[in-house]
């Protein structure tokens, strides 16, 4: 390469790489950790010897745990801090990728795969995380351009050098085994192969497998136990189906859209070159490796890439699941080189340029999507919000393991609740029997639960045991984190405050009916004095039985009535209010109900006028069959546009409704913060 392009390529990636440093360590201290960041904080705060020892039985080599361990203990342990290192890892990955990819192919390729590999929002967000995955992206890099060098005829440097990364490679996460594999494989390819067969050094390379398994077998034991326990231990891997397996190019990608342009330029990147033809001779690198067969590099990419991704893939169809898709994070190196060649290998100039800059405005479009969007669980807001309502005597549980403890544990220490009298328990990792659960709080008045990352069923399972004895008086939903798409059924974080039944009539002085009368002359929150429930449709005056409250204080004789043999149609299964709330605060709905025969839960729907979108629906208490009057509770956070919002009380979804009737009286709307007892 003359003077002149090396310039030019120098300049280039230089360019690439501090543009991929500003993309990793912008917006990075902004978010909150989330459950595995907590795990991997309080692993490195240990004691080296007690680090090791838990680190095994949680199915990860130590090497990322002690790298953070120093790290914390010179830099802090600052949301910014923990995640610096892993972004600097990230940088790293980029540098070494295009000497790879410079090894194999030409300087234009090499810069656009280290492109590539700057502009992906999916490596971004583990050049972001407090976890082990950037820095096994770079420990990878670095042991297959060692491999490279070493069989093209490199001293023992290169063997020192593979030694070296290959060893930390392994000790960082079992998916670096994936990597060992690939270069095996295409080693005994070549071996296979009768004009490839005389230059490769076999003997030199049984050394190396050999010393790099009697570097690993200080850890070998326990590797072989983590295999055996994979299926019985608290941690499992859902089994991947071949959409999933679509979903993890998706992610390297970082779009649909750009799998869309990606995908055919790798498989035209696949397809070799006749013997020198490469495109542009001063361009390339001077120093082949590898071979100079075109078809051989292009094997060597693709066993690459199918062993991180195929070969865990089929493994967990026909055994234990291994298909972790987060570590499939180390397959978009092979992937990355294979577009940039594709696009390299285009003959026509100006559409070459065309595909990058589309594929440049993509990126950048996925990697906005990615800082405008919550990428982890909210704990800090969470616990910011315990903190700001909390009171004197209140239990905080944790609904889950120790995960969550951890990540809780490290917030906790940054707000105000060391200070104020309260209890935090933890649920079992056994878990919990109903009996079990609804014992928990029973010396408690006030209780905040915390889930995350539980099931729906789960949700709605502590729901009902509670609220035989509580009212829900906080429902506060935060993001669901589903990077994992075989983890989007859990709900990422929701924290519950519950107010025991008994205790509720009669707190400070102040009761619950006596805070409805004093809401008849509250002009804003009003919903008792003047209800103006709306009828459900034409004739709704002429046809009506029902009756509103006016003046009496929860009278149970002036309450509006539903009743299914009068009302058959589902136009009359509800009660509705229109009202006007202002934003950015929560509310409490509350209402006295009566049930007789009623079949289906009464439950409430909030709904947005424009469009008739519902806003949020709950069951209430459980409230069916036959009831005297019981108090339903919910809480209401109003969002965009849901100002003003339509409220209506009905059994179930429309045709829940089959028999029975239900009163309402007194209902109302208030701010949380008037509530008795919060």
């Amino acid at each position: 390469m003359n003077t002149r392009l090396f310039r030019q390529a120098s300049f280039l990636i230089i360019l690439i790489i501090v543009s991929g440093l500003f993309i990793r360590i912008h917006h990075l201290g902004e978010e909150s950790l989330w459950l595995d960041e907590g795990h991997s904080i309080r692993m490195a705060k240990l004691p080296v010897s007690q680090m090791v020892e838990e680190i095994a039985a949680n199915k990860h080599p130590p090497v990322y745990f002690l790298a953070l361990h120093g790290w914390i203990s010179i830099f802090g342990d600052s949301e910014f801090s923990v995640r610096a290192l892993s972004a600097i890892f990230g940088v790293l990955a980029i540098a070494l990728l295009y000497q790879v990819a410079s090894l194999l192919f030409d300087r234009t390729t090499s810069l656009l795969a280290a492109l590539l590999l700057a502009l992906s929002s999916f490596n971004l967000f583990y050049s972001q995380e407090t976890r082990m995955y950037s820095l096994l992206t770079f420990l990878s890099l670095g042991s297959m351009y060692y491999f490279i060098k070493w069989l093209s005829g490199g001293k023992k440097w290169a063997s020192v050098g593979y030694l070296v990364f290959s060893t930390l490679l392994i000790y960082t996460q079992n998916f670096g085994f994936f990597i060992i594999l690939a270069q095996n494989i295409y080693l005994a390819g070549l071996l296979l192969h009768p004009r490839s067969r005389s230059g490769t050094p076999l003997k030199s390379w049984i050394i190396l497998q050999s010393l790099l398994i009697l570097f690993y077998l200080p850890w070998m034991g326990i590797l072989i136990k983590q295999i055996l326990t994979m299926d019985s231990g608290s941690w499992s891997v859902p089994r991947p189906s071949w959409k999933g397996l679509l979903y993890s190019f998706k992610c390297f990608s970082g779009s649909f859209w750009l799998l869309g342009i990606s995908l055919p330029l790798a498989f035209y990147g696949v397809f070799p070159h006749p013997a020198g033809g490469d495109r542009g001779r001063e361009d390339v690198v001077s120093a082949r490796v590898i071979t100079d067969r075109d078809s051989e590099r292009i094997c060597f990419l693709s066993i690459w890439l199918l062993s991180l991704v195929l070969i865990p893939f089929l493994i967990s169809q026909f055994g234990s699941s291994i298909y972790v898709h987060r570590a499939t994070v180390l397959a978009t190196l092979p992937w990355y080189i294979l577009v940039a060649r594709g696009i390299n290998r285009i003959r026509f100039r100006y559409l070459r340029l065309v595909i990058v800059i589309v594929i440049i405005g993509f990126s950048l479009f996925s990697i906005k999507e990615y800082f405008i969007k919550d990428q982890k669980d909210q704990w800090r807001e969470a616990i910011d919000y315990i903190d700001t309502y909390t009171r004197k005597g209140d239990l905080i549980y944790l609904y889950g393991n120790s995960p969550y403890e951890n990540v809780f544990s490290y917030y906790y220490k940054r707000c105000g609740l060391p200070d104020k009298s309260i209890t935090v328990s933890v649920m079992p990792i056994t878990g919990l029997s109903d009996d079990e659960l609804a014992a928990v709080a029973k010396e408690f008045d006030r209780v905040w639960m915390i889930l995350s990352h539980v099931n729906n069923n789960e949700i709605e399972r502590v729901r009902k045991v509670w609220e035989e004895d509580y009212y829900l008086v906080r429902n506060k939903r935060y993001f669901n984190y589903s990077q994992d798409q075989f983890h989007r059924d859990r709900v990422g974080l929701i924290v519950f405050l519950f107010f025991r039944k008994d205790h509720g009539e009669e707190v400070e002085g102040g009761s619950l009916r006596n805070l409805l009368a004093s809401l008849r002359s509250h002009p804003s929150w009003n919903l008792v004095k003047n209800p103006g429930f709306e009828g459900g449709g034409a004739g709704w005056t002429e046809r009506a039985s029902a009756f509103l409250a006016k003046d009496n204080a929860f009278s149970g004789t002036n309450a509006a009535r539903v009743d299914k043999v009068a009302f058959p149609s589902a136009n009359f299964y509800h009660l509705r209010q229109r009202l006007t709330v202002p934003r950015r605060r929560e509310y409490i709905f509350g209402a006295y109900i009566k049930t007789r025969g009623l079949a289906g839960d009464i439950t409430v729907e909030l709904k947005e006028l424009e469009g008739d979108r519902f806003h949020q629906y709950y069951p209430a208490n459980r409230i069916s069959g036959n009831n005297g009057w019981t108090l339903l509770l919910g809480s209401f956070e109003p969002g965009p546009g849901d100002d003003p919002v339509r409220i209506e009380i009905r059994p179930g979804r429309i045709f829940d409704f089959q028999k029975g009737e239900f009163r309402v009286d007194d209902a109302f709307l208030v701010p949380a913060s008037r509530f008795p007892g919060d």
